[in-house]
């Protein structure tokens, strides 16, 4: 196994490369709002530091069944980060909506996947009993 320094944004949602995929047998996601009001408070507390956020371990493999252009990964440990994350953009996402094209764009870019089939426009792919989050 091989471990790297990787920035969450910059190296691991990589834009329009790469699609993550909650095998079946992961836990369901559940984090509470105390979780991620911590994570949230976490990420300003950085901001205001001038400072990377450290997200902590995410660990996933490269899916050899993947069918797309992109790369399809497994998250192995991670996924309730990645979910919460991604649920934290997506409500940024519909806040700059009509406030800011430009941040609109940004976090577009981060969430969603261009160019490909519409199965792997979403970057996260959680199992079904979590596809509403």
């Amino acid at each position: 196994m091989k471990a790297n320094r990787m920035w969450l944004f910059s190296d691991v949602l990589e834009k329009n490369k790469r699609v993550f995929k909650v095998p079946v047998y992961q836990r369901n996601y559940d984090w509470s709002n105390i979780h991620c009001e911590k994570l949230f408070r976490d990420i300003m507390k950085a901001n205001e530091r001038d400072c990377q956020h450290l997200t902590g371990t995410v660990v996933y493999i490269d899916d050899v069944n993947g069918g797309s252009d992109l790369n399809e990964v497994l998250i192995i440990d991670g996924q309730q980060r990645i979910t919460t994350m991604y649920i934290l953009l997506k409500a940024l996402y519909d806040a700059s909506k009509g406030v800011s094209v430009r941040i609109e764009s940004e976090i577009k870019e981060v969430m969603f996947n261009r160019h490909c089939d519409e199965q792997y426009k979403v970057k996260l792919k959680p199992v079904k009993s979590d596809n509403e989050q």
